[in-house]
């Protein structure tokens, strides 16, 4: 009989894997029963039970299979399950790192306005961004689009068209943010370096035209010169005298422009003088360096304000996300309730 059991075994096999057929199962039965002599050679009684014993064989051989086939499908099943819980917890931590971005945009659009506030005023303040907006959920930061995708298309209910507007509003938001720091710092960044060098080139003239005073009224009292000369250096002098008398904080670059450097440029012209026309071409370079100045504040202020608007648009697309979010998860709340009652049921009756 090995050789029957070896038919026995492949009929369990074909079982096990759930191909066979009924026409296969009839020919190989058919086989097992017929291919020896001693069937034949058996009166009606023995072939009775062996016919019989094969029956229950094949019996527990069915029952077997399917309980393996059934085992198989419920392990599937729940590992099914359990990357449908992974996908839903993943969700949870997605839409709850999403709701709590709303407090931070709001705070981080008023700094971004009040940057830019600063900017347009004349003082020289500290411009160091202050970011306070960033993407401190990792689910946010690093779940896979194959993730995204099972989340926002496959889970949900909805025609394609509102899911894919759903998935591609979300990856509008987020890539943004996740983009939203490099950018600001990128934009200050550049700033400090520009400013810092203008400012350099700002004080070396101011010091050096403060110097050259010094050179102007050892001039005046010790080299001969034309009294129209003298009383021209004396009233480029007196400007110098106005500035450290007046009133205010007399180290503010706009105050120093306003009060020494355009009153310096007058005198000087009208001065016929070689150290006049030293300190006029030093104030000539004050004058760029603070052109330089206003138009690199001016240019950060206008990168600033976007990066304003741009927040502010992604804030209302992050409202219009949450909101249709909403919508389609009520329907595929309705929907899963149905499959894990069903389950529910079957995982009970086994």
């Amino acid at each position: 009989m090995p050789s029957q059991c070896c038919d026995v075994l492949d009929i369990s096999l074909l079982l096990t894997n759930g191909i066979y057929t009924n026409h296969t199962l009839m020919l190989m039965l058919t086989q097992i029963i017929f291919q020896s002599g001693e069937f034949y050679s058996q009166d009606l009684k023995g072939r009775l039970w062996d016919l019989l014993g094969l029956a229950v064989t094949l019996l527990g051989i069915i029952s077997a299979a399917i309980v393996s086939i059934l085992v198989i499908k419920l392990e599937q099943e729940a590992e099914r399950r359990k990357e449908v819980q992974r996908l839903v917890d993943q969700e949870g931590l997605i839409m709850d790192g999403l709701r709590a971005l709303s407090e931070p945009l709001e705070s981080q659009i008023k700094t971004l306005k009040n940057t830019a506030s600063t900017l347009k005023k004349p003082e020289d303040v500290d411009h160091d961004p202050d970011v306070m907006l960033t993407l401190d959920s990792k689910a946010l930061r690093e779940t896979s689009y194959s993730d995204l995708y099972q989340i926002f298309i496959i889970r949900k209910k909805g025609t394609d068209k509102e899911k894919a507007e759903l998935l591609t509003k979300f990856n509008s938001a987020t890539e943004y943010l996740k983009a939203f720091g490099t950018d600001y710092r990128t934009t200050f960044q550049y700033f400090m370096t520009k400013f810092e060098k203008y400012e350099q080139d700002w004080n070396t003239a101011v010091n050096n035209t403060s110097k050259l005073r010094d050179r102007m009224i050892w001039a005046i009292n010790n080299t001969p010169m034309t009294l129209p000369t003298q009383q021209a250096l004396i009233k480029v002098d007196s400007v110098f005298l106005d500035y450290v008398n007046q009133h205010g904080n007399p180290l503010e670059r706009h105050m120093v422009k306003q009060t020494l450097i355009d009153p310096l440029q007058i005198a000087c012209k009208a001065a016929n003088h070689p150290i006049a026309t030293e300190l006029l071409w030093l104030t000539n370079d004050a004058i760029h360096a603070n052109d330089n100045i206003n138009a690199l504040k001016s240019f950060t202020r206008r990168g600033v304000l976007k990066l304003a608007v741009r927040l502010n648009r992604n804030k209302k697309v992050l409202s219009n996300l949450l909101n249709r979010y909403n919508e389609l998860q009520k329907a595929s709340r309705q929907n899963r309730r149905f499959w894990e009652i069903l389950f529910t049921i079957f995982s009970t009756s086994k």
